[in-house]
């Protein structure tokens, strides 16, 4: 698997650190036996703030790797923050805040980071150690790169001596403490290998850590060289920042049952007609509505709704001799003469002086409403009725409603 531009190759899993100066697309490329594949993802950056009084801040300076053999390179990492002007010499100069450059030192080197804001000026030092080929005939174990995964620390180590090596031990160290140590069976001339840290749970101190792996602790080995059996990588804590949860409303449109509809009228009929008023016959009717709500989640919170019972007809002149016209919340199951109700009680949803030409909304709706959904029951059920049951005039002034619509938003 690599990276571009200019990361470089990894195992199938991994993390590292890139440091770009202006807006970049990284291209991932996976390759197999069927293929390869790509994936790709920009980071964007920003122009940087004025810095603040006070010394400048770095946030790392390494070498990777710290030891190379005469004639190898080493890449410089580095990243300061609240400074005016950056140089590391030997040899590299004035430089950016965030940046890379490669060295070969033909011996031992300390690169001195020099970072200045004003009259405040901040030094860090790195050594790289330049080491000779390893002596013929003989092992050489160094650490190639180190990883994370998770709470788990990987890292490559390689014989690069002319001769197999036998079992050793791997130790990491955290910010210089003790904190594992792995086995390590015999390797090949050649030959590299990925370890883990197995029974060690990693957990980064903020804002970062410093992390060292170190090749054949105690000495097993008979090296060529004993100078270059380490690596140091310094990162940064992954902070994961989950996304803010997104409340997403959803309305829906319900119409009443007309299989559960109906009305009750003062003598104790029913009838599966859903009018309000009286009949020519001066008896009361009082209408019956029934929504299933039963789609609608118990943990929803009921954000509004609406009431529509403006369709059907009208006879006579029922708000002209009867009143006002009451809608209650009425739990009434299956249809009843029970759910005749006498008189003209209050805690209505909504009163009417004049036939319904809108749907209505009413806090007492909503009220209602959410009430039935927390509890989970399945049906929403409404009652009309008149002030007046009758005005005894053998003439039926009543609405005959059709299909009344329920309107209901939640999240």
């Amino acid at each position: 698997m690599a990276i571009d531009p200019g990361v470089g190759t990894f195992a199938s899993s991994g993390t590292t650190i890139v440091s770009p100066l202006a807006t970049t697309v990284y291209a991932l490329v996976a390759t197999n036996a069927a293929g390869s594949t790509t994936e790709m993802t920009q980071i964007t950056v920003s122009g940087a703030p004025s810095p603040s009084d006070g010394l400048p801040v770095v946030s790392y300076f390494t070498a990777n790797p710290p030891i190379i053999s005469a004639g190898s390179s080493t890449t410089l990492s580095w990243s300061v923050s609240n400074a005016t002007s950056v140089d590391i010499q030997p040899g590299v100069g004035s430089v950016g805040l965030v940046g890379t450059a490669v060295v070969s030192p033909a011996a031992n080197t300390d690169y001195i980071l020099t970072a200045i804001n004003g009259g405040w000026v901040y030094y860090m030092t790195i050594t790289v150690l330049v080491t000779g080929a390893p002596a013929a005939g003989e092992p050489d174990l160094i650490i190639e790169d180190i990883s994370r995964s998770g709470d788990k620390i990987s890292y490559k180590i390689k014989n690069q001596g002319g001769v197999a090596a036998g079992a050793s031990i791997s130790t990491l160290l955290v910010d210089g403490a003790v904190a594992a140590n792995d086995s390590v069976g015999s390797l090949a001339s050649g030959e590299s290998k990925t370890e883990t840290f197995t029974g060690y749970a990693y957990a980064c101190t903020l804002p970062g850590d410093t992390v060292e792996v170190r090749a054949d602790t105690g000495g097993a080995v008979t090296e060529g060289s004993e100078a270059n059996n380490s690596l140091t990588v310094s990162w940064l804590c992954l902070i994961f920042v989950p996304p803010p949860l997104l409340i997403v409303e959803k309305t829906v449109t319900l119409y009443s049952s007309s299989a559960e509809d109906g009305h009750v009228r003062g003598d104790g009929t029913t009838n599966p007609y859903p009018n309000v008023g009286d009949t020519s016959t001066n008896v009361a009717m009082q209408a019956f509505l029934s929504f299933d709500i039963s789609g609608i989640p118990a943990s929803a919170t009921i954000k509004s709704a609406s009431l529509d019972v403006s369709s059907g007809d009208m006879l006579g002149d029922p708000f002209g001799k009867l009143g006002w016209m009451r809608v209650y919340n009425h739990q009434y199951g299956t249809l009843g003469s029970e759910d005749f109700t006498p008189d003209f009680p209050t805690g209505a949803m909504y009163t009417y002086s004049s036939k319904p030409v809108a749907s209505f909304t009413s806090s007492t709706l909503v009220s209602a409403l959410q009430t039935r959904v927390s509890a989970a029951t399945p049906r929403f059920q409404v009652r009309l009725q008149f002030l007046s049951p009758t005005n005894s005039d053998g003439i039926s002034d009543c609405l005959r409603l059709g299909s009344a619509v329920l309107v209901v938003t939640y999240e």
